[in-house]
């Protein structure tokens, strides 16, 4: 078993207990001060609305449906896709590949501008030829969208599972039966738990945010939410119409959550890596050809139309001219909202890894905020902060911050998880016996390892935070305004090129941070193996 030193995961247990009571005010202070504030209110304020009824109901079944529409089908495509690329390691096709994964990092905009307009010039072609329109609006519009938004997630978690498997059962499943009969018997067994958590993370992204819905005229669940502060400003109201979602979400957040933690880990390490991956059989190769089409699709048509759209250098810089102020606050807002989550999500994951009664308790902790929706993050924020003596907090940057923090910092801590699990625990053993005090050890051996996790932990909450718009719409101070949000507000005016021309600076912003991330990354991975070598060769 697998054992972490408490010194080495945190400079001191000072440290790390402010590490893990940051996180604890920033992930839950906001919604507990929401909860205990509608309990001690009237109960006839919030009380009827703990059950929906008549258009209430069919806006939540609606949510349950879309979510249930998207996790199936995008997972099912996501398995497609991820086996379609498992096997491209090497060439020209690996690098489609990471292409593919970098989409993780386009907001659901873009798609949707992409998606817009393929179906009109799809539709102005038809109608040249009297043909019928095919009108891109209402559910299908939305699950298009949302299902192509969301693919590189699902994706990249499938293809971690197909990374975890045990190599020699499939060549020794290889020597005995047809490579058919090890995709249907062994493989997919043994990825039907990391299946599980790729649906229910589809589920809870779709579940719990409005923004590609309310695009295309798409009522949901959470968009009533969003609706009813803005009609009532009654906090303790939202909550107790959000309560029926969480009944929902949470469940599946807890469900899908015991998936994560058993494949963060996961005990099994493998010295071997599978070379000779199982080929599609030959019954699938109709799967094989839609998978590749939808990967294309989902990669080629953002870039297309946002290059036809955006048009010239000269027409780029006229589209963003009168945004300089909206780029400039997401990047601070991202930027700090990146490296304030770093410290507490360290904390955080250790305390994942340690081997406690209240484990199982931090992992629930620490997966909730993904099954709040995004309204309500804002608003919970808004009932804890404006008040008369939190005004400097209320009306500055650092209410976005909090909101993205308070959405995206457990993705942070999962991907730190997965990195200190990575660690060789021979090298804090050593560390622990020759280290002159807890920090030295800390600085010169847990640190360094962790480097590659914080690096891409932080390029992931820039990115998520660059297009987060659900909570962040509610919080942002009077005056400022996201990238996002200027693009959101475009997309209902039907602004192609402005909004082409702002997409594609969004989407360079993240490109370039992604980047950046990708190559400090490989520096410090070369440094580290350098140094291993090094320390070998002395020991030898």
């Amino acid at each position: 078993m697998t054992h972490y030193h408490k010194g080495l995961l945190s400079p001191g247990r000072l440290g790390h207990q402010a590490g893990l009571t940051i996180f604890f005010i920033t992930i839950l202070l906001p919604l507990i001060y929401l909860l205990v504030n509608t309990g001690v209110s009237p109960a006839d304020e919030w009380l009827p609305l703990l059950l929906p009824q008549g258009r209430r109901l069919g806006l939540l079944i609606n949510s349950i449906t879309m979510g249930g529409i998207v996790s199936i089908l995008g997972t099912a495509a996501a398995f497609l896709i991820a086996a379609l690329c498992w096997r491209w390691q090497q060439g020209l096709r690996s690098y489609i590949k990471w292409l593919f994964l970098l989409m993780i990092l386009v907001p659901a905009y873009i798609h949707s501008l992409a998606w817009g307009t393929a179906f009109n010039l799809l539709d102005s072609w038809l109608l040249s030829h009297n043909l019928p329109v095919i009108s891109f609006s209402g559910w299908a519009a939305a699950l298009v969208v949302q299902l192509m938004y969301l693919l590189p997630v699902a994706a990249g978690i499938i293809m971690l599972g197909f990374q975890s498997l045990n190599p020699i059962l499939i060549e020794a499943a290889r020597v005995f039966a047809p490579d058919k009969d090890v995709w249907v018997r062994v493989i997919l067994p043994l990825t039907y738990p990391i299946l599980k958590v790729s649906a229910g993370i589809l589920f809870l992204l779709t579940i719990v945010d409005y923004s590609v819905p309310s695009l295309f005229q798409v009522s949901t669940y959470t968009m009533e939410i969003f609706a009813e502060f803005s009609a009532s400003n009654n906090p303790n109201s939202v909550m107790a119409l959000s309560t029926p979602l969480l009944l929902i979400t949470v469940p599946v957040m807890i469900f899908t959550g015991s998936g994560l933690r058993t494949t963060i880990l996961k005990p099994e390490k493998f010295n071997s890596v599978l070379k000779n991956i199982p080929a599609w059989p030959q019954e699938w190769q109709e799967l094989k050809i839609i998978a590749l089409f939808i990967l294309i699709l989902q990669v080629g048509l953002p870039l297309l139309v946002i290059v036809k759209f955006t048009g010239s250098i000269n027409s780029f810089i006229m589209a963003i001219s009168g945004s300089w102020k909206e780029i400039g606050f997401s990047l601070q807002v991202a930027l700090l909202t990146a490296l304030f989550a770093l410290p507490p999500a360290l904390s955080a994951a250790k305390q994942l890894l340690n081997k406690s009664k209240s484990s199982t308790l931090w992992w629930i902790v620490t997966t909730l905020p993904l099954a709040l929706p995004a309204p309500l993050v804002g608003i919970a924020l808004i009932a804890l902060w404006n008040h008369s003596a939190t005004n400097a907090i209320y009306g500055s940057l650092m209410m976005p911050v909090l909101a993205c923090l308070m959405r995206f910092m457990p993705l942070a801590v999962l991907i730190l998880a997965v990195y200190i699990k990575r660690i060789n625990p021979i090298y804090l053993e050593a560390a622990d016996v020759f280290q002159k005090n807890e920090l030295h050890g800390f600085l010169r051996v847990f640190l360094p390892s962790i480097v590659p996790g914080w690096l891409a932990a932080l390029g992931l909450i820039f990115a998520l935070t660059a297009g987060e718009l659900g909570a962040t719409l509610l919080v942002a101070p009077a005056g400022n305004a996201t990238l996002t949000m200027r693009i959101y507000n475009y997309l209902h005016y039907g602004a192609t090129d402005t909004v082409a021309g702002l997409c594609a600076a969004l989407m360079l912003i993240t490109f370039l941070v992604g980047m950046l991330i990708a190559c400090l990354n490989k520096f410090w991975s070369r440094s580290l193996n350098g140094r291993e070598e090094k320390i070998n060769a002395q020991n030898y």
